[in-house]
């Protein structure tokens, strides 16, 4: 499957300077990193002491250190997600995310004190804290948290980002597009203030009632007046910050996106860049005195500074050494596969990466490819530290590897297990075939002579070899017959079935042959312009293909159209291998700290479908509101909106639109859906007033979004219309 290892750095390397910009991208959410193993990451940090910190991580873990970051304690809150954390005095503590937890042992237990979503918190005093839904409103606890009460309103035209408060009750709130607020009177009354900027707000933090700071992306806004006006502070060049804490007037830090971590002693007049976060985007940032700091953020990884800011040492999550290569990866199924790693590690999993870790493969050489026959026996090949090949097997489906003597075989760069004795090795020019387990190898080039990059069999006796030529053969590799001359280098074969295949390669050229490789036709994707390395095929119709620049696509009629997914790689990773057992899940993986990222098995991405709107008071005086039951996935197949408080028996039906949700008056209720509507087959409400209705998940719904609302009789309310509403839900469906 692989091109010389010196020449791709250099193909590879060219192209890093290259951003390519596909029409259509897709921002997918179900691809996540699984080697090296990722963290969670970070949303805040709480620097207690030099020692003592907290870290609340998005996926609703707390985690706790005493000693500086050489270990760490985790809190399971049983939060979905978290982005907040903050200690009082007295052991009292609040974390929030989807809701907000309390401790009062300084984090030994926690206990969930509210179920409203929020984004910020802030302690007032020891007994008085507030915090800041997602939607803007304001949430008040006059015992530590232990009760909150909903003021009943939000600030600003958008749902500020973040809160500050002094124990006097003076405190501020800011948001995007510039908006701020602050209060005089502990939150009863807000007044906007001019922030003198557009930017988005996303911290705002003081020492004192006249000097203040914000976080503000490109710059850091300051004030000296109490807000009166603010000015912009110069950052070094590329720096973004999300946020700012200060110690006294003139000592402070802020931190932000792509290594972004940042220290001044005039105040935020100027700003100096720290040293040791590479670029990790980071999003939060506290000092515990004027020596020692706290940093996190993404994969979970935890920075700590002993010496005011200037350097940063890694004490927590992510990868601390660079991420291999990964060249070649082979799956049975949804839940099985091996990696090969040019670090001498042979990756295996058995639960679909959950828990993959590195297996050693006997001899620490470079692996360039791994292939198996069946669930135990597997062949991996690549070189030595002397440069001479190296080959592998195992017959313990990879948790061991048996070196193989490799005499008489050049570099090699692809391998496919054909049987638990039987194999083929390719090089840059030369293929040999081995049926006795590796110990002897037999040249079998095919001919006329061309160069060799990738090869696919459908069954033991079937398949291709791509590069220069594309050749087939009917006998297990024995003799090859020669079936096309590409007008461009080819890097990757696939077959669906002896029938219906495809090969990728440079320019982005897709070949496909119908007819088992007699004719083929060539096309491109468009908007893509470099170099396809990898083509995993799943069917006839369903293929997934993936290259420079971190590019991966997939088609499901055939290669007529392609949509374009990007996973979340840092800008321009390259992508050396696919495959994907199912149309759904699979794997890629690549080079420069690239290493292998999953996507995950169909409807574990889908969005959580959100209720919205406000229903109707019924004559009953309940209010029918919406929920969803099961997935909205293609692949599940089992999605229904489901309801509770209505009417029991009475007439009812579903409507949706594509158009977006509604707010407008409507019999003597609100319209949650913007028109026009679908309305669907009626029915009757159960003795309870509830029911559900079925969604049949199609292909043209994945990836669009539907607004839901019911209508159902209610010929006995007094305002005469006849009519309840429930809520709205809105629905994203996925594969």
């Amino acid at each position: 499957m692989r091109i010389s290892l010196e020449t791709r750095r250099l193909r590879l390397a060219l192209l890093l300077s290259v951003v390519v910009a596909t029409p259509g991208l897709l921002q997918a959410q179900n691809w996540q990193p699984q080697y090296p193993p990722h963290l969670p990451s970070v949303a805040d940090v709480d620097a207690l002491s030099a020692l003592n910190a907290w870290v609340a991580g998005v996926d609703g873990t707390l985690r706790h250190t005493l000693d500086g970051g050489v270990n760490w304690t985790e809190r399971i809150l049983g939060a979905a997600s978290l982005a907040r954390v903050q200690f009082a005095s007295g052991g009292v503590g609040l974390a929030a995310g989807d809701g907000i937890w309390r401790t009062t042992d300084a984090g030994q237990s926690w206990s969930r004190r509210s179920t409203v979503p929020v984004r910020a918190l802030a302690f007032q005093s020891g007994v008085s804290a507030w915090a800041l839904a997602e939607d803007g409103r304001l949430l008040r606890s006059t015992n530590g948290g232990a009760a909150w009460t909903d003021l009943g309103f939000a600030i600003g035209a958008s749902a500020p980002r973040d809160l500050f408060f002094f124990a006097d009750g003076r405190g501020w709130a800011c948001g995007a597009m510039g908006e701020l607020f602050s209060t005089l009177d502990g939150g009863s009354t807000w007044t906007s203030r001019s922030s003198g900027s557009a930017l988005d707000l996303e911290r705002v933090h003081f020492v004192d009632a006249n000097t203040g700071w914000l976080a503000a992306g490109s710059t850091v806004l300051r004030t000296t007046n109490g807000g009166a006006s603010w000015s912009s502070s110069t950052l070094p060049p590329g720096a973004v910050v999300d946020d700012v804490h200060f110690l006294t007037t003139s000592r402070g830090s802020a931190c932000g996106p792509g290594g972004t971590v940042l220290w001044t002693t005039n105040g935020g007049v100027s700003w100096t860049a720290g040293a040791g976060v590479g670029t990790t985007d980071l999003a939060a940032v506290e000092a515990s005195d004027f020596y020692y700091g706290w940093a996190a953020g993404a994969d979970g990884r935890v920075y700590r500074t002993s010496n005011g800011g200037a350097a940063w040492t890694q004490v927590a999550g992510g990868a601390a050494a660079p991420v291999p290569a990964v060249f070649g990866i082979d799956a049975l199924d949804d839940l099985t596969a091996w990696a090969a790693t040019y670090d001498g590690f042979i990756l295996r999993t058995t639960d679909g990466g959950a828990a993959g870790t590195p297996v050693p493969s006997g001899v620490h050489y470079q692996w360039r490819d791994v292939s198996f026959a069946d669930a135990l026996h597997g062949y991996a090949c690549g070189k030595k530290q002397n440069f001479t090949p190296a080959f592998a097997r195992t017959n313990d489906g990879g948790l061991s590897w048996i070196p193989v003597d490799g005499s008489g075989l050049i570099d090699l760069f692809d391998v496919e297990a054909l049987g638990p004795n039987t194999a083929l090795a390719a090089g840059d020019t030369f293929v040999f075939r081995t049926t006795n387990g590796g110990l002897n190898w037999n040249p079998v080039t095919p001919q006329p002579l061309g160069t060799f990059h990738g090869m696919d069999f459908v069954d033991a006796q079937t398949g291709w070899i791509a590069g220069s030529q594309i050749f087939r053969t009917d006998d297990s590799g024995q003799t090859w017959t020669h079936q096309a001359t590409p007008a461009v280098t080819l890097l990757d074969v696939g077959f669906a079935d002896a029938s219906t295949g495809w090969c990728v390669g440079v320019g982005a050229v897709v070949m496909k042959t119908i007819d088992g490789g007699q004719t083929w036709t060539s096309s491109t994707i468009p908007g893509f312009a470099f170099e396809l390395e990898a083509v995993s095929v799943v069917s006839a119709t369903t293929l997934w293909v993936a290259g420079a620049a971190g590019f991966v696509a997939r088609s499901t009629d055939g290669g007529a159209n392609w949509s374009v997914e990007h996973p979340g790689l840092a800008p321009n990773a390259p992508l050396l291998a696919a495959k994907f057992p199912s149309a759904s899940r699979g794997w890629i993986a690549g080079n420069f700290d690239t290493g292998v990222w999953a996507r995950s098995p169909a409807g574990a991405s889908c969005p959580a479908p959100a209720p919205y709107c406000t229903g109707k008071t019924n004559s009953a005086g309940s209010v029918c509101q919406l929920f969803a039951s099961g997935s909205p996935s293609l692949s599940t197949g089992a999605f229904a909106i489901a309801f509770q408080g209505g009417l029991p028996g009475n007439l009812a039906f579903f409507a949706w639109t594509s158009a977006g949700a509604g707010s407008a008056p409507f019999q003597g209720g609100t319209l949650c859906l913007a028109q026009p509507f679908v309305r669907m087959q009626r029915f009757h409400m159960d003795g309870l007033g509830g029911g559900s209705q079925p969604i049949a998940v199609t292909p043209a719904m994945v990836n669009t979004t539907r607004w839901y609302q019911l209508f159902y009789r209610d010929a006995a309310h007094v305002d005469g219309t006849g009519w309840g509403l429930s809520n709205g839900i809105a629905v994203t469906f996925c594969d």
